[in-house]
């Protein structure tokens, strides 16, 4: 690895002229990312050093990939124009006559793709579907639903009592999705070793005998002002009012309850048990006589060990042994019958990692792509970037390409945890490349922001040490672009608003009401003044600044907490004379959408009321029930059910999303159709 720590104007224009190295850039938000990659992709193209159909740039989001095509495409025939070099001319002609050729997707369609190609390496049926996302929930429910009942009852009763609860079905299901698509080598660390320490009953003994001991420091310690006091309830008023409740709950007979409550106990940082995981100092005793011995039981707490915490990793790991079976059972019912014929998402990768270990596949697929570009890096999750570096390290040797990648991310802009994305594989990656003899990798740090003023910058700097973003070393501070002085008439970026204090006199009680209505009242005339004396930047589709402009109505938003402030501030609006247009006043308590959709929700939660059932088959028929449509109200019924049952309350309000039948009629106009779409 060569770390690159060079002027930032220099690092960016050997990123962009060095194209055919291997690079990985961390860059923040407003720090050109998407530009780079775009000029250096036509550095690629226009010195012939890259065909469109041997490049791959992958995006997050459709949307993005989409965006990237056209700033790609527009790209080219402006840098066509401007090069008079005969052979680059003709190396840029080829590119934009073959720019379709270009594979700029989200990492899903990649696979896709690399699947459709290769299917037969893989024993893969040609025909493979796509499912949604809903529609691959509804298939892993319905599978869990059937493989769990089909479980030793014995067995999940012992696994049950270990939890204290008589059902912990939906424990071990919530860990089956994270875990049913996953590579079946991906390892799980320790938690096999977990289940061959203590047990529920071991932990629960530990527990009892450690609140013992405290609370026989805590009497000791209270007996030296009060000799009368002789139990932990007596010595309780001496200390903060958790420690106790918690005493309390300690006391109860319901074991149950007790670890709950040590659990969450342990957990919060202002009781006294936080000092069992962050081992910092807190203030037990509050009477000032005893504020010395609160460095006492500092030190006595830092000796103890949080059982509870053990408790949850053991009773995680037993979750998680019941998951990996039903997680190897599921794998085999997907090779079965019409179930090799869909995939999810998850499933696309993790049959398209299988695939590139196939040497003739891999062989193929780094002869056809030749340089890949992965965009907002931070998100990727570690099947992904397992399987691009596959595609770019020579076939025989842990080594990489030579000119083959191209990495370029922000850990403060990572949103994917939800689906997997871990930050800790940015960091993994980003430590790899830094610290091992890599000599054909760059690792780039950007941090100048082109898009931001000096104060939202130094905000965000500010925020972003916090440790609870878990960045620690790793975090980038971001610096601003300095353009030497400006228009101090021309706004540009963000602001807060500062104005004379108008507090009324102390002896007036002022409500929110009254604020309010001074509030709106300002509203209109900063507005105006606004408009009067000051101008905004206007840029082109790339980004470019054309020109400055008066400021007009149509610039501002105003957004409000809620609707009757809404009202209040259009109220004064109007009376200045100025239009508005109002968003988020809408009545959808009568909307008949909302009602069509209320009526099926409350036919899924209650199936057996024959209420329900007839305004499900109303919304269903777009009419009343008579002995006519009975029939075709019930057929309709149960293939509405079938559909809908297994799926989560979000997969399903997905599901009905992509099926607005059930909501439009022939009265439906083209305007409440785009908003119905875009609720």
């Amino acid at each position: 690895m060569i770390s690159r720590l060079l002027d930032e104007d220099l690092k960016r224009e050997e990123i962009v002229l060095n194209c055919s190295q291997n690079c990985m850039i961390e860059a923040g938000a407003g720090a050109g990312k998407t530009t780079i990659i775009k000029q250096r992709v036509m550095r690629q193209f226009k010195k012939g050093i890259l065909k469109p159909s041997e490049l791959v740039v992958i995006t997050f989001t459709k949307a993005a990939a989409g965006e990237l095509r056209d700033r790609i495409s527009t790209a080219l025939e402006e840098e066509y124009n401007n090069t008079f070099d005969e052979q680059e001319k003709a190396n840029l002609k080829d590119a934009i006559d073959n720019q379709n050729l270009i594979q700029i997707s989200t990492i899903h369609s990649f696979c896709f793709r690399l699947l459709e190609e290769r299917a037969l390496d893989i024993k893969l049926p040609l025909d493979v579907t796509m499912l949604e996302e809903y529609e691959n929930e509804s298939r892993i429910n319905s599978f869990f639903k059937n493989w769990y009942r089909e479980q030793d009852k014995d067995y999940i009763l012992s696994l049950s009592k270990e939890f204290y609860l008589k059902d912990y079905s939906k424990y071990v299901y919530e860990c089956f999705k994270e875990i049913c698509d996953l590579p079946d080598d991906m390892k799980f660390r320790y938690y096999e070793n977990l289940l061959n320490s203590y047990k529920l009953k071991d932990y629960v003994k530990l527990m009892k005998e450690q609140i013992e001991r405290i609370s026989q420091d805590i009497i000791e310690v209270v007996k030296t002002i009060d000799k009368k006091v002789s139990t932990i309830e007596e010595a309780s008023e001496y200390l903060y009012a958790p420690f106790n409740n918690f005493i309390k709950t300690c006391k109860s007979k319901i074991l149950y309850q007790f670890i709950e409550a040590y659990n969450s106990m342990a957990k919060a940082d202002n009781y006294f048990l936080s000092s069992l995981i962050k081992k910092e100092e807190f203030q037990l005793f509050k009477k000032k006589e005893l504020k010395t011995y609160n460095d006492v039981f500092n030190e006595k707490l830092k000796n103890e060990k949080n059982y509870a915490l053990d408790l949850n990793l053991y009773q995680n790991a037993l979750v998680l042994k019941l998951a990996l079976k039903a997680r190897e059972d599921y794998n085999i019912e997907l090779q079965k019958g019409e179930n090799r014929h869909f995939v999810s998402n998850n499933q696309l990768l993790k049959m398209t990692l299988e695939l590139v270990k196939n040497r003739a596949a891999l062989e193929h697929f780094q002869k056809e792509f030749k340089y890949i570009y992965v965009d907002e890096f931070q998100d990727t999750d570690t099947v992904q970037r397992d399987l691009v570096f596959k595609l770019v390290k020579k076939i025989d040797k842990d080594e990489f390409n030579d000119a083959s990648f191209f990495l370029v991310g922000d850990p403060k802009q990572s949103i994917y945890a939800f689906r997997g994305a871990d930050l800790e594989v940015y960091k993994d990656t980003k430590t790899y490349l830094e610290n091992n003899e890599i000599d054909n990798v760059y690792v780039y740090e950007l941090s100048r922001n082109h898009r931001s003023e000096a104060n939202i910058i130094n905000w965000v700097n500010k925020e972003f040490k916090n440790e609870e973003y878990g960045l620690g070393d790793l975090y980038l501070a971001m610096t601003y672009k300095h353009d030497g002085e400006k228009d101090s008439k021309v706004l540009n970026g963000v602001y807060s608003l500062a104005r004379p204090n108008e507090k009324p006199p102390k002896e007036l009680k002022v409500v929110k009401k009254d604020l309010l209505l001074r509030e709106s009242e300002f509203l209109p005339k900063f507005i105006k003044a606004l408009m009067e004396d000051y101008e905004i930047s206007c840029f082109d589709k790339q980004g470019n600044f054309t020109n400055t402009r008066k400021i007009e109505y149509k610039d501002f938003l105003v957004l409000t907490k809620n609707k009757k402030s809404l009202e209040v501030y259009a109220d004064a609006l109007k009376e200045n004379g100025i239009d508005v247009n109002l968003y988020g006043a809408l009545d959808i308590e009568n909307d008949p959408f909302v009602l069509r959709y209320k009526a099926l929700i409350h036919y899924l939660l209650n199936q057996n009321n024959e209420k329900a059932i007839y305004g499900a088959k109303e919304v269903l028929m777009r009419s009343i029930i008579t002995d006519e449509n009975d029939d075709a109200a019930n057929l309709k019924l149960e293939e509405f059910t079938n559909k809908s049952n297994n799926l989560s309350p979000h997969a399903l309000v997905e599901y009905l999303a992509h099926h607005l039948e059930y909501f439009v009629d022939e009265y439906t106009n083209k305007s409440q159709m785009n908003y119905l779409q875009s609720s």
